[in-house]
Formats: C-alpha cells, structure tokens, sequence
C-alpha cells in the first residue's frame, strides 16, 4: 500500500509480490528434497495444514472476519440491512442441510467448490482489473477450468483417506482426481493465454500468469507429497490481498472520524488501522475456530457462506464499500 495526502491506495504491485510465496516454497522443497532426505516432509510438514496452531489462528478464518468488521458502523448497517434480510436466512438454512442433514460428503464437495471458487474468482477478477479488461467467455472459462482443476487437487488435500481406500475399475480415486486436475488445469492455459493478450496494462499480465502458476504449483506440490502447501500457497496470496484491501477500506472511511464500533472500542491504544484490523480479526477469531460447540461451529459456517456471498458484491462498481478503497497500476 502507498499513502497519499488524502487516502490510502492499493499498489496493485505489492498485491504482485505475493506471489513470492510460490518460488519460496519450491525452494525450501527443493532443499528438503536435494539436501535432508525429505526429513521436513516426513517430520514437520503435516497432511493437513488445520494441525498447525498458527495457521489456524492466523489465516482463514481471520480474513473473513474481518470482512465482518467492515460492517460494523450505522450507515453500513442500514444500507446492507435488505441484502442480509433477504440473503442470510438462505445460508442459514443452506448450512444447516448441508452441513448438519446430509453431511459427509455432500456437505465436503459444496464447501470445497464454493470455497475454490471464491478463491479463485478474487485472485481472477482482480486481474481483469489490472488488466482493464471486461469478463469475456474466455475469461469465464479460465476461471471454470481452474476452479474445476484445483478442486480435484483441494479433494486429495481434505479427503486423502477417503481418495486412497475407494477404487473404481481398480484405479484408486487418489489417480483420477490427479488425472482430471491435470486435464482441467491444462484445458484452462489457452483461454489465460487468449485473456492475456487482450490486456492493455503489462502489469495485469504478470498477475494473471501468476494464478496460472499458482494452480500448477498447487498440483506440482500435492505430486510431490507436500499435502499442507497445497493450501498455504493460495491461502497466503489470497488472505493477504483480502487483509491489504480491508486495511486500505478501513483506514480511509475511519480517516476522518473513527465510525466504526470496533476501531471505537479500540481507540485507546492508539494503534493504526494496518495494525489493529488483523489483531482484533484474530482475536474474534480465535473462539471461532478453536470451540467444539456445535452452535459455534454452525455459526462459523454460516459466516463463512456469506462471506463468500457478498464478497462477490460489495467490491464491485460504485458500492459504498468499493468507494474507500483505490488501485494504483
């Protein structure tokens, strides 16, 4: 983020050098291969990244708090007062089929697939604006060809048990969620490539090749047995990007008068916004994604749905959230 005299703007640069994380876990990967004998596979990696303490407090769940955050002041309240009134009580009810009625692997296929796609829509749709590029077929199908691959390589990282004891013709689930996360990551290159050549900002490009980089390396280190980086590498760009654009929302709109409840309750210890956003998301998180209660969890899911939901809205066109916030590229 860069500063200005009246507001914060986003560097879309910055947003660009997350990408790092992909050539730094393929070089502690390199090493533990080359060097240790896959001694940081075998004794520190775990299978799934929810075994790490920091991770959970740390990532996920955080981000969408604190998208949470961001509505906590009147005019906030009253302007989205229709869309929760008439949206929530769908998730609400979505959530407890889902998650509470079918369960299982009903529950785990429509998590993962909105999950993926809100992932990756983020990522996608801010190339297009880095880009200046309209949505087009091709990119719809980048983005369709790209949900579907990495969530077949998403399915082995939470279902590994599962995708290793059921067969069909012989052929464990395990090779045929590789093979068509293969296939569909592969089909969606050509239509990336099409989008790209459309673009009129160099800067866009390098952003778009850098999701495409980012589902392949998801898949090269799920091949390669490192099941936790599968999630860390897009949970690291896309939760940070999230962070960076909260921060820059709530640092303008509390810029001249703090309006928001929590940066009120907080005030006293003078803290920046860029600070305290992520501190007291993980503090309203921690309970969240560390309780056994049944009714914390559900709620914790429905938070997570609508997240999903109006994410996808409150960023777009002149929506009074889209209004704090400004790309530089």
């Amino acid at each position: 983020m860069t500063t200005s005299t009246q507001a914060i703007v986003v560097n879309c640069r910055y947003l660009l050098y997350l990408y790092a994380v992909i050539p730094f876990i393929f070089i502690v990967v390199s090493v533990d291969f080359l060097f240790l004998e896959n001694y940081l596979l075998t004794s520190f990696v775990p299978d799934d990244p929810r075994r790490w303490a920091v991770w959970t407090i740390v990532f996920n769940i955080p981000h969408i708090v604190a998208s949470w955050v961001t509505f906590a002041e009147r005019q906030y309240l009253v302007h989205y007062r229709p869309l929760f009134l008439k949206t929530l009580p769908i998730f609400i009810v979505l959530v407890y089929l889902v998650h509470f009625q079918f369960g299982g692997e009903i529950a785990f296929a429509v998590f993962a697939f909105y999950t993926m796609y809100h992932v990756l829509s983020q990522q996608f749709g801010l190339s297009l604006m880095m880009m200046r590029v309209r949505p087009s077929l091709d990119f719809h199908l980048w983005r369709i060809f790209s949900v579907l691959g990495t969530l077949c390589v998403y399915s082995v990282v939470y279902g590994k048990h599962l995708f290793s004891i059921y067969r069909i013709h012989g052929i464990e689930l395990y090779d045929y969620a590789m093979f068509f996360g293969l296939l569909f990551l592969c089909l969606s290159v050509p239509y990336a490539f099409r989008l790209s050549k459309k673009s009129q900002n160099q800067l866009g490009s390098w952003y778009l090749w850098s999701n495409v980089l980012m589902v392949f390396s998801c898949y090269l280190v799920l091949y390669l047995g490192y099941y936790a980086f599968v999630i860390v590498i897009p949970r690291v760009v896309h939760d940070i990007t999230a962070f960076i654009v909260y921060i820059t929302h709530d640092s303008n709109r509390n810029r001249e008068k703090q309006v928001n409840y929590f940066y009120r309750l907080t005030a006293f210890t003078r803290l920046p916004i860029w600070l305290l956003c992520p501190l007291i998301a993980m503090a309203l998180a921690y309970p969240l994604v560390h309780s056994s209660n049944d009714i914390v969890a559900f709620i914790t899911l429905v938070l997570i749905y609508f997240h999903y939901y109006f994410e996808h809205r409150i960023w777009k066109g002149g929506t009074i959230h889209r209004q704090q916030v400004s790309f530089q590229y």
